[in-house]
């Protein structure tokens, strides 16, 4: 940045001393203007998202914005009944896609017993937190 030479006239001699305060606050200004840029500069990019599953049990967003490289995605269903978990597809610099299931139990002789076969899970409340990497 090109600094600008100003001279001025103060009655009793203290034009000197002006400058040299200028210069000093012009320094400090330019120094801060640094530190503030180099501080946005490290921010990380994080958004959220809230939505429901579709009768396949999947939830989609795509970004406004891009990001640079696929962000970090966490999942959480809310309200969640036991046995029921969420897969995270076909995460991209443009968006993801989140894939909620439940497994399905037997009872047997009043015990609960999970079975290796789940079920797509039709409006299932999600809430999504993204974080640039």
């Amino acid at each position: 940045m090109a600094r600008k030479h100003v001279e001025l006239s103060v009655p009793g001699g203290r034009g000197a001393k002006i400058n040299e305060n200028l210069i000093e606050l012009f320094s400090r200004l330019q120094s801060l203007n640094e530190d503030v840029t180099g501080l946005l500069n490290s921010v990380i990019r994080q958004d959220t998202f809230s939505g429901v599953t579709d009768s396949s049990g999947l939830y989609t967003v795509v970004f406004d914005t891009q990001f640079t490289v696929a962000p970090n995605i966490q999942v959480k269903l809310v309200g969640s009944e036991n046995n029921q978990f969420v897969r995270v597809t076909a995460v991209s610099a443009t968006g993801f896609t989140v894939h909620a299931f439940q497994r399905n139990t037997v009872n047997l002789l009043g015990v609960d017993l999970l079975l290796s076969a789940t079920a797509d899970i039709n409006g299932a409340n999600v809430d999504v937190i993204v974080t640039e990497k």
